[in-house]
């Protein structure tokens, strides 16, 4: 393994990341101008690390991490970092391709124990290594699921659908005030990523290259949550993504759906879809209509008594697109 260099992604390296992701086909579609923004984005060193290998002053290989938190009860536990961007060069043997992988592997999504940091590192595995993870030692958690239902936008103009007291206030960042009520709804969840206002704002507001609606959730007790959405496509193919939210009251999810889909209806969206861990949550979509779809998540950890200590309430972690990158890549 002499012939490899592995070092962490730095902004000189910009265009050749940029050239290995598109000779490999990692975004399909994408222009390199396109491209070279997503990363500028996406690589903020203070919330995201990009580990790389090179071969002969050439890159073959990448996988990234947000460097994140893991809260249980609002008790911080331990990192949370998600694994992301894991590529090889797909010219390689498949020999190759495996030591490769496994060398930005080790460099990316064990950074935590190298230091003696207690973590527990999640992803989204796409198909290309979906295999290689699970030989590796990942172990994946069914309780990931996408919810998809179609809506017909008339029927939600006329259609008198029970949404409460619930108001949505569209805002441009979050402020700093917002973290004295996350911590206090971070109480309602076994396992959930930190969701304070600078990571929110540079998920939803600095990435420049979608556009979110982002409402702040109230009633006439006070703020209740947040939801974020976006919107993909036109005509009959629209779809309204339910990217991330987070919902106080136990009680009001379905009205909280009821308003979040007349939002989108009347937008024009033909579909609207939700990834979304939590029971309760998943039984409030189901009982409005919609399907179910599983998605992969898997962790790992070294840490074998943290994950046994968390690992038997999964009904309560609570994990949205807006977690990881499945709503970066999409």
């Amino acid at each position: 393994m002499e012939e490899y260099k592995l070092s962490l992604y730095n902004p000189q390296l910009l265009d050749a990341v940029t050239d290995f992701w598109l000779r490999n086909d990692y975004f399909k579609g994408i222009d390199p101008i396109a491209l070279r923004k997503h990363l500028l984005w996406k690589y903020d060193d203070s919330l995201t690390h990009l580990w790389i290998v090179q071969k002969q002053g050439h890159i073959i290989g990448s996988c990234g991490t947000i460097r994140t938190d893991l809260l249980s009860s609002g008790q911080l536990i331990c990192k949370g970092p998600w694994g992301m961007d894991s590529l090889v060069e797909k010219s390689l043997s498949n020999e190759e391709r495996r030591c490769v992988f496994l060398k930005v592997f080790r460099g990316a999504l064990l950074e935590g124990v190298r230091r003696k940091q207690p973590e527990i590192v999640l992803c989204f595995p796409n198909e290309v290594v979906r295999g290689t993870y699970l030989r590796t030692g990942w172990r994946d958690i069914p309780i990931f699921f996408k919810f998809t239902k179609s809506i017909i936008s008339e029927e939600y103009k006329v259609r008198d659908h029970r949404t409460g007291d619930l108001e949505f206030l569209l805002i441009k960042e979050f402020e700093s005030g917002w973290d004295a009520l996350w911590s206090k709804f971070s109480e309602l969840f076994s396992l959930v990523v930190s969701r304070e206002h600078s990571y929110l704002n540079w998920r939803y507001f600095k990435n420049l290259e979608k556009r979110y609606f982002v409402f702040l959730v109230r009633d006439y007790k006070g703020i209740k949550g947040y939801v974020v959405l976006r919107e993909e496509g036109s005509d009959d193919k629209k779809i309204g993504h339910i990217v991330d939210f987070l919902l106080e009251d136990q009680s009001n999810e379905a009205a909280f759906i009821n308003k979040v889909i007349m939002f989108l209806a009347l937008r024009g969206c033909k579909f609207v879809d939700v990834h979304v861990s939590h029971k309760r949550f998943q039984e409030a979509f189901l009982s409005l209509g919609f399907k179910k779809e599983k998605v992969d998540l898997f962790i790992f950890t070294r840490f074998s008594g943290l994950l046994k200590l968390h690992i038997e309430n999964t009904k309560d972690w609570f994990i949205t697109s807006g977690d990881g990158d499945v709503e970066m890549e999409s």
